[in-house]
């Protein structure tokens, strides 16, 4: 008859008395997620979640979609477009501490000590769902007391957790007495663990008879028995550890919950990319039609210049205009003082009065030339085609201020500034 030690009744009735407050209910949420929700085109921004989970997980569709991220909070990418994204949170609960796994206790009376040259012996495991290892029983067959050391390793046998444990007197192989071993170890899912045993007093083990693999309920299974590290060695035989007690970790997942960051995208100015100037003009003189435009002398926007800044011929100079605090990309705008060849159809062109109170007059223009008048702002107060070198606009119910006269002939255009006062 196998004798039971009182630290066996007391571990289980802890277990049980406390199975309900193990037992958690498996829900989490996302309340909300908050961040800029307008952004310009080419920004990021940060995204929070405010839940109750252990932590978040960001996707780019309401179910199923990409995991694109882990973690709280999320800084975007840089945006050209108006994107959702989907937060959803994460916690793993304990479920009920769960008795009587794998082999229950031994059939056979063969105790024995682990022989150091074939050490360790154990059992192999998989864990198909995460778990608390809470313990295991041996059943010792040495009438003095002892030392049990327990490796726990993983399929590469990598040292995860080791245990030295102080055993009782036992009794007889035929006659052992039960040991509760506290282990109390987090199993991640994975396959190919081994609970090992380097050194210990003497124990049973079940040498034949056994039905592998055995049973973890829903967490896993032993899968054989192991001896000097090897999978080959003595799969058959049964190591050791019985009756194991886990608690199952549940996993739960809240509903998503979407966040739409709008982008705003500000096009860029518009110009001719090539524009005549005179000696002493400045960038102010250059004509863009924009809002609150920028000069940069660099492509990259890093370094602004003053409109102000003297033209030189054959340099670029580059203007972004801001719309509703978002700056565009930039207008790229050469300045030449003799225009080429592509522009030869204004070589002749002459313009006045400029400032004009009535009638702007252009002259020398080609036989077929379609004028158009904007405002600063863009907005088009005049188009008309001409056929005629000579061409008189009425300015006179116009308001006063800047306006933007565009001629475009054979393919080719040139804008000017012209102020009515």
């Amino acid at each position: 008859m196998k004798k039971n030690y009182t630290l066996l009744f007391v571990l289980l009735f802890v277990f049980a008395a406390n199975s309900l407050s193990f037992a958690q209910a498996c829900t989490t949420t996302v309340t909300e997620v908050t961040g800029t929700a307008t952004i310009c085109g080419g920004t990021t921004t940060t995204l929070t979640a405010t839940h109750d989970g252990d932590n978040v997980y960001w996707y780019d569709a309401a179910t199923d979609g990409n995991l694109f991220f882990t973690g709280n909070p999320y800084e975007t990418a840089a945006l050209t477009a108006s994107t959702s994204f989907w937060a959803e949170s994460r916690k793993q609960v304990q479920g009920t501490p769960t008795g009587g796994g794998a082999k229950l206790a031994p059939t056979s009376s063969s105790g024995t000590t682990v022989n150091a040259t074939t050490a360790p012996w154990g059992l192999v495991f998989n864990a198909t769902q995460s778990f608390i290892l809470n313990s295991v029983d041996v059943f010792l067959s040495s009438t003095n007391p002892g030392t049990l050391v327990i490796d726990l390793k993983d399929s590469n046998q990598t040292v995860l957790q080791s245990w030295t444990i102080n055993t009782p007197a036992g009794g007889t192989g035929s006659n052992p007495v039960q040991f509760t071993v506290a282990l109390n170890y987090t199993v991640p899912v994975g396959n190919g663990y081994r609970l090992l045993a380097v050194s210990t007093p003497s124990m049973v083990r079940d040498l034949g008879s056994n039905a592998f693999p055995y049973p973890l309920g829903s967490v896993g299974s032993v899968t054989q028995g192991t001896i000097n590290n090897s999978l080959t060695t003595n799969p058959g035989v049964y190591y050791f550890f019985y009756n194991w007690n886990y608690t199952p970790i549940v996993n739960c997942s809240s509903a998503r919950v979407e966040q739409v960051v709008t982008v705003n995208t500000t096009s860029p100015p518009t110009g001719d990319a090539q524009q005549l100037f005179n000696v002493g003009d400045t960038v102010a003189d250059l004509v863009v039609t924009g809002t609150d435009v920028i000069w940069y002398s660099d492509a990259d926007g890093m370094n602004p210049i003053p409109t102000t800044t003297e033209l030189v011929e054959g340099t670029t100079y580059y203007v972004s205009q801001t719309l509703n605090g978002c700056e565009s990309t930039l207008l790229a705008v050469t300045a030449v003082t003799t225009l080429g060849v592509n522009n030869s159809a204004f070589a002749t062109m002459n313009y006045y009065p400029n400032p004009v109170k009535e009638v702007f007059t252009l002259s020398n223009l080609e036989d077929t030339s379609q004028i158009e008048v904007y405002s600063v702002l863009g907005q088009q107060m005049f188009s008309k085609s001409y056929d005629s070198p000579e061409i008189k606009l009425d300015f006179s119910t116009f308001s006063n201020g800047l306006y933007l006269v565009k001629i475009t002939s054979d393919d080719e255009s040139k804008t000017i500034r012209v102020l009515k006062n």
